[in-house]
């Protein structure tokens, strides 16, 4: 990148200008606006899963954790449960996990299983394809309640973009004791 930013500038190729052609026959116009070109320089990144404590009966949420560098870029593709089962958020939410568009995943009821799998994440760069498996697995760590507990909200957001017509999740995840019911 280094050299492209110190090579001289030639007027005849970083220059871009109007031009109108006329001929007897044809008639055309180009003009050339100004544009912006962005150099992205390819890096490789390492998607990350942290580990999630959630109290039985209540609502995990893993998140994909990207490099700060590469998240303009790269989006989730799937998360992988075990090594086998494989989740997309173009897939219908069913009664345990739903895989949010911003890339969560939500699981629900978390019970001793859900303590007992691993939680991958699989990251696409969008320019060149590439995709990337997270090197280390994310758990759902299931804690005992001790006492009651009033309502905590503990993941929502507060901005969810959909077209006109489109199927929209509106995350809002609590956590309490007793377990909190959602309508």
């Amino acid at each position: 990148m280094d050299g492209f930013l110190k090579t001289p500038k030639k007027h005849n190729i970083h220059r871009l200008s109007p031009c109108h052609i006329t001929d007897a026959k044809y008639s055309a116009e180009f003009f050339m606006r100004r544009k912006i070109v962005k150099i992205v320089v390819q890096q490789k990144f390492i998607p990350q899963v942290y580990d999630d404590y959630v109290i039985r009966g209540n609502t995990a949420v893993l998140r994909c954790h990207l490099p700060s560098f590469v998240r303009e870029y790269v989006t989730l593709d799937s998360w992988l449960i075990d090594e086998d089962l494989v989740l997309k958020s173009t897939d219908i939410e069913d009664d345990k996990y739903t895989v949010l568009s911003t890339g969560e995943l939500i699981i629900h009821r978390v019970d001793d299983a859900d303590g007992k799998r691993n939680f991958k994440c699989r990251a696409r760069h969008r320019l060149t394809g590439e995709l990337v498996l997270s090197p280390t697995t994310g758990k759902v760590i299931v804690t005992e309640p001790h006492s009651p507990m009033g309502p905590r909200i503990t993941f929502s957001q507060s901005q969810v973009r959909a077209e006109e017509g489109s199927y929209v999740r509106i995350p809002c995840v609590s956590t309490a004791q007793p377990a909190p019911e959602y309508r």
